[in-house]
């Protein structure tokens, strides 16, 4: 049978922690480029982790910030 789908406090609670740590940078206005500089990864994996950020969270980057609380 259908199982109910666990309750979540906000959609924040979802992001994995790279996730989070590349949504932090984003929300502080860096772009993918300088995002990959700062957490020493790929360009691609920033662009693809961004992206699930914004599905995850429902915003884009410019309601980021506010999507995190911060």
């Amino acid at each position: 049978g259908l199982r109910p789908r666990p309750l979540r406090s906000a959609a924040t609670d979802t992001l994995t922690a790279r996730e989070r740590a590349a949504a932090q940078c984003a929300a502080r206005g860096l772009c993918p480029a300088e995002i990959t500089g700062e957490l020493h990864l790929d360009e691609q994996t920033v662009v693809r982790l961004l992206s699930a950020v914004y599905r995850k969270v429902g915003t884009d980057q410019s309601g980021l910030a506010a999507a995190l609380g911060e």
